[in-house]
């Protein structure tokens, strides 16, 4: 359970845990931003024609054309449009903006961000269970 208010001033006073709160911050930031560049790379894929640019791609990328990670790739690619841009763009803005609060919170060492953190690792878990 993440500390309560008093907890958090209490321990700012200590600079190691504001490091780990510091690390968790930047990289949950880093997160939101990796989300919105792949979605601006996914927008590029709509306006070039998908083989060129995916060939491109996977010849830059350490992995083989056949491989199962091409492969999915490829699909992905191929069932990708302007609606299913929009609703990709739209779910990766939410995840970005979640994580920036997320992270702003950890970085100013607040409880909400802790619960946020905490909310947000624990919606994984049925995942995890099940999968």
């Amino acid at each position: 359970m993440p500390p309560a208010s008093s907890e958090v001033s209490a321990a700012a006073s200590d600079p190691g845990p504001q490091r780990v709160l510091h690390a968790l911050a930047v990289f949950e930031l880093s997160k939101g931003a990796l989300a919105l560049a792949a979605v601006a790379a996914a927008g590029e894929l709509v306006h070039w024609e998908h083989s060129h640019a995916l060939d491109t791609l996977l010849a830059r990328l350490p992995v083989s054309i056949e491989g199962h990670a091409a492969r999915i790739l490829l699909r992905a690619a191929g069932m990708l449009d302007g609606h299913r841009l929009g609703d990709l763009e739209m779910l990766a803005s939410g995840y970005a903006a979640l994580r920036a609060v997320e992270g702003i919170g950890l970085w100013l060492g607040r409880a909400w961000g802790q619960w946020i953190a905490l909310i947000s690792a624990l919606s994984y878990l049925p995942w995890e269970i099940w999968g």
